[in-house]
């Protein structure tokens, strides 16, 4: 991170004295890069086919290639693979079964499979490219991801409570899964298992239900228990404020719908710079834009440039909305230009606030009728909804 990143970040209208408590990273082409990772699932599941049979010794017939006809299904049946979506969405919710779908269909109608015994070689076949996609997840992570996530974990805490650490992904993937990377990882929310896409508010309220049920379990209900899922929306999005920090590579999906939460955000644009480097000027020599800087200002100039020329009516929910506000105000308090600048910000952040809460005298309580829920320290009680 340069120094006029550094400058930039100081510009923002971020709150100064807030400790770095929880830690939310969105995971494709944040963590590693997608395209990749999904290209060779998807090659294990074609060979995964291309070696089965039908059980009497005669090879799966696959007309095309499976993520194809997926592309087919879910444009004749969008409704069904994004159920809670009220507009026209442009990419499917429920990934799982839309694959599931497309291998049960290719098997049923090319091959003769009955419905039953289709659905079990899918779910077999299924699990196979699931194991693809996090095995090859190591070779195209983002460089020193498990440097940069170690650093975290170990040099940042609150009253001795190490940083709660999640993963808010519209993917199927989860880190858990990947040996190296499990050991940082409290929680994974996924867009499929709450039925909508960010940047819809919903998946990151399932973030905080899960946040606080983490601390919960780690501080074995020490402060008390209340259960998180009784307390409604609009309070829950009221506990959330600047010690929630949201890193994303998406500038709608994460960075707005974040900021739009009242957490603090990274724009971690180390895997998609590039690409949207060249959307946005593609007069440029290629061999200068790997080694451009330039300080956050003029870069999110060239990013509103970019979502503004989206269609963004055939965004998720709300895509509108986040659009026009996100073009009338700031959004991102640091710019990540390499994965491992994340360390370094927080740190910054959690130091700034330690030695910001040193020199306060006086203490500010929370107002009585407002309802605080500490996601890290619960309080004895359910908060009043």
């Amino acid at each position: 991170m340069n120094d006029k990143d550094n400058d930039s970040n100081k510009l923002h209208n971020r709150p100064i004295g807030s400790h770095v408590r929880v830690v939310t990273f969105d995971l494709d082409n944040t963590l590693w890069k997608t395209s990749e990772t999904i290209s060779a699932a998807n090659d294990a599941l074609a060979i995964y086919l291309s070696k089965s049979d039908d059980g009497d010794g005669n090879p799966i017939k696959v007309p095309e290639r499976i993520e194809k006809i997926m592309g087919e299904l879910f444009r004749a049946d969008r409704r069904k693979y994004c159920p809670l979506v009220k507009q026209r969405c442009k990419s499917p919710v429920l990934l799982t079964q839309l694959r599931t779908d497309t291998i049960c269909y290719v098997l049923e109608t090319e091959n003769g499979f009955s419905t039953e015994r289709a659905l079990s070689f899918a779910e077999r076949a299924f699990d196979e490219w699931t194991q693809a996609r996090h095995g090859a997840i190591l070779d195209h992570l983002a460089p020193r991801v498990v440097e940069t996530l170690d650093k975290i974990r170990t040099t940042i805490s609150y009253n001795n409570i190490p940083v709660l650490m999640g993963a808010v992904t519209d993917g199927n993937s989860d880190p858990s899964r990947i040996e190296a990377l499990a050991p940082y990882f409290d929680f994974c929310v996924n867009a499929e298992s709450v039925g909508v896409s960010k940047p819809d508010s919903r998946v990151y309220l399932e973030a905080i239900r899960r946040a606080v049920k983490v601390s919960q379990s780690k501080n074995n209900n020490k402060n008390g228990y209340f259960n998180i899922d009784d307390i409604d929306d609009e309070t829950l999005e009221g506990i959330i404020g600047p010690y929630w920090i949201h890193i994303g590579d998406d500038f709608l999906k994460d960075i707005v719908a974040a900021k739009e939460m009242k957490m603090r955000t990274i724009f971690a644009v180390g895997l998609v710079r590039d690409k949207l480097l060249d959307n946005t000027n593609t007069e440029k020599d290629d061999s200068n834009k790997k080694d451009a800087k330039m300080d956050m200002a003029e870069f999110l100039q060239k990013v509103s440039s970019q979502v503004s020329s989206q269609n963004v009516l055939t965004l998720e929910i709300g895509a509108s909305d986040y659009l026009a506000k996100s073009l009338h105000g700031e959004f991102v308090d640091a710019v990540a230009h390499e994965f491992f600048d994340i360390s370094t910000i927080l740190e910054d952040w959690h130091a700034e606030a330690i030695t910001s809460r040193e020199r306060e005298k006086n203490v500010i309580e929370p107002s009585p009728t407002s309802p605080v829920i500490n996601v890290i320290e619960p309080p004895l009680t359910s908060p009043k909804t």
